[in-house]
């Protein structure tokens, strides 16, 4: 790929990463591939890192009062599912040498989570990619989400349309953890709601009427 072609380096620094594994590999060193999802909060309560740009896409949409309308689903791979699947998977003999997908097969529409902060009184307008992307930059040049400033170029580098779902198989990871009792619980209301529980207890997001 050509150097003008970089869209942020993040993909570009995994697989340089898994070159490398590739090389301590060929010298005779064990090795295995984890390629995780995006991940979010604990399945059982929610504790999450709020600094992670899919928190602070849920901050900026309560703050604006509106998402970006556009066909995309949310992969939201519990911290703890991830975790304790490696912990497992590592300790197998057979996983030497291989590369395991973590992530959830049960992935959230956008427009699901925004009906799950609607729950919680936050009233959401949909709107365009473009149309979300101007009242983040006009927010975060009025001092009101300067926090949120690292999401206005990944929305503004990609028009609507430009989303695209890449497909996974995890068919791997599934057959190395069958019998241990690890699975990735679904990205449904309930674990939707733990989370909004959390980051409304440590006051992340907070209720409509309790802003000034």
């Amino acid at each position: 790929m050509e150097m003008g072609a970089l869209a942020g380096g993040y993909s570009q620094t995994k697989w340089a990463a898994e070159r490398l594994v590739e090389q301590a590999a060929q010298a005779g060193l064990p090795t295995a591939v984890y390629r995780l999802g995006r991940l979010t909060g604990d399945s059982r309560t929610g504790a999450a890192n709020t600094g992670d740009l899919f928190y602070r896409l849920l901050a900026a949409c309560a703050k604006l009062q509106c998402f970006p309308e556009i066909s995309l689903s949310l992969d939201m791979t519990p911290v703890d599912y991830a975790a304790g699947g490696i912990a497992a998977l590592m300790r197998q003999p057979a996983s030497r040498g291989r590369a395991f997908h973590l992530f959830n097969p049960q992935p959230a529409p956008l427009g699901e989570v925004a009906e799950a902060l609607s729950r919680r009184g936050h009233s959401l307008e949909p709107v365009s990619v473009e149309v979300f992307a101007d009242r983040l930059q006009r927010s975060i040049r009025a001092g009101e989400l300067e926090s949120l400033a690292p999401l206005a170029p990944l929305l503004a580098a990609a028009p609507a349309g430009t989303f695209r779902e890449v497909p996974f198989d995890d068919a791997g990871t599934r057959a190395g953890l069958a019998g241990t009792g690890i699975n990735c619980p679904p990205a449904d209301s309930a674990l939707l709601d733990r989370y909004f529980e959390y980051l409304v207890r440590t006051g992340f997001l907070t209720h409509p009427s309790t802003e000034p």
